[in-house]
């Protein structure tokens, strides 16, 4: 009988992948539990739907797979750009479970470390730190009476905020969940995204980031002083959950951009007015 933990190397669209052979459990690509000594594997996680099936003749065990990939570190800095992006090469930990999560935030930071990051902070709601939880745009809340409510989630006023070429802005998604107000189908089919619009004010799609960094600041507002202190006291920030080649806005790039400006003096930057916030964050003026 082999050894239950050796690796298995599997070709898939010209890449390599090692796949790690654990105990007796359940399968992680399939959702089912499985005996590989029955059973011929096709990969169908992430980026292996076209993976070639492989026949194991193990022990009952799951398949567990481990790869290389970069995601962004945020550096805070006090000259223009305010953040600087590093992009490391780090193990990546597939699966959804927390505990696979929080193995890959604590490889990105140990290669972060390698390029002089002391203390980096993951921001997202797998953070193994509370302080990174707590500043996830789906726990932050932002206030405005337009919603008739005291506070909504952070995440949720971003997508309610939205305006199409064939729709919006959607106000209702402020008071449902975050993860619902980001699916909301509309958000997909409505055309072209034109501009945002929040509190009756109209904010442009320029620079790329402002809008959500802005009302990112609005929610660090709200927190008390021991939290914002804490923010600061941290050199680097990360949001494993962020995909640069699928998204634009990073809550991660925002609390870089929060300590780069109190850093640099600005003693209450969520107190700006937007026009002001852009000129200090980007060093230009709203177009």
């Amino acid at each position: 009988m082999g050894s239950p933990n050796k690796a298995v190397t599997l070709w898939k669209n010209g890449d390599v992948s090692d796949w790690d052979l654990t105990g007796p459990q359940k399968n992680e690509m399939s959702g089912e539990a499985s005996d590989l000594g029955r059973l011929k594997f096709i990969g169908k996680a992430s980026g292996c739907a076209n993976a070639q099936p492989l026949a194991f003749s193990e022990s009952p065990c799951s398949v567990r797979r481990t790869a290389m990939a970069k995601r962004p570190v945020f550096v805070p800095q006090q000259t223009m750009p305010r953040v600087r992006v590093l992009e490391p090469e780090f193990q990546w930990h597939a699966g959804f479970a927390v505990s696979q999560q929080q193995k890959s935030i604590a490889s990105l930071h140990a290669a972060a470390r390698a390029l002089g990051v002391r203390r980096p902070l993951d921001i997202s709601s797998k953070s193994p730190e509370e302080l990174g939880r707590l500043l996830s745009g789906f726990n932050l809340v932002v206030e405005h009476s337009e919603h008739g409510v005291g506070s909504v989630a952070l995440e949720s006023a971003f997508q309610s905020a939205k305006v199409f070429s064939r729709g919006g802005p959607f106000l209702e998604l402020a008071h449902q969940s975050p993860r619902d107000a980001k699916g909301d189908p509309r958000l997909r089919n409505s055309g072209m995204l034109l501009r945002f619009q929040w509190a009756g004010q109209r904010f442009p799609l320029h620079p790329t980031t402002a809008f959500y960094d802005w009302l990112y600041f609005q929610a660090l507002g709200l927190l008390d002083d021991a939290a914002r202190r804490a923010i600061c006291e941290r050199d680097g920030f990360t949001d494993i959950a962020f995909n640069p080649d699928k998204s634009l806005n990073c809550q991660a790039g925002s609390a870089a951009l929060f300590v780069s400006l109190v850093k640099d003096g600005s003693t209450e930057p969520w107190t700006l007015e937007f026009e002001e916030f852009v000129k200090v964050a980007y060093g230009v003026p709203v177009r």
